[in-house]
């Protein structure tokens, strides 16, 4: 199947501050070689979504979605400003809350599950926490969804 590209969507942050999309490399966003994207300021301080566009277009266009719309969600809901000084407990609800939002966003559900860990983990595999944070494994998407 050719890979297909699905745009990053507009996104605003807590303040209604526009976040601004940079491709990176792969390997340069932490978290692991293959991590797809991160949310967190640039030099200036102004919000940003920095994303390796050549890893997440090998991968289905609803995990693409899904990924941008969970790395908005961190900026929406004042993450990102709140990381440094949040708890290794607080983080981790950070990623809950962003799995929420981001279904919630796309209109995604339990059946969207499989597919979601099926891409996530051609990308970190084996699953795990690295660096305090928690990778989007079935796991955390499944206590998301039922609570």
């Amino acid at each position: 199947a050719m890979a297909q590209s699905v745009p990053p969507p507009p996104c605003t942050d807590s303040d209604g501050v526009t976040v601004r999309y940079h491709v990176m490399l792969p390997g340069t966003l932490g978290g692991g070689g293959m991590n797809p994207a991160t949310a967190w300021f640039d030099d200036r301080g102004q919000p940003v979504i920095n994303y390796a566009k050549s890893v997440l277009d090998q991968t289905h266009p609803k995990f693409q979605r899904f990924v941008f719309a969970h790395e908005c969600a961190h900026h929406a809901l004042g993450h990102v400003r709140n990381y440094a000084r949040a708890s290794t407990e607080r983080r981790m609800m950070f990623e809950y809350e962003a799995h929420c939002h981001a279904f919630r966003t796309l209109g995604y559900t339990v059946r969207d599950i499989d597919l979601l860990v099926r891409e996530e983990d051609k990308l970190f595999k084996p699953i795990e926490i690295s660096g305090g944070t928690a990778h989007k494994s079935r796991e955390s998407l499944h206590i998301v969804l039922q609570n």
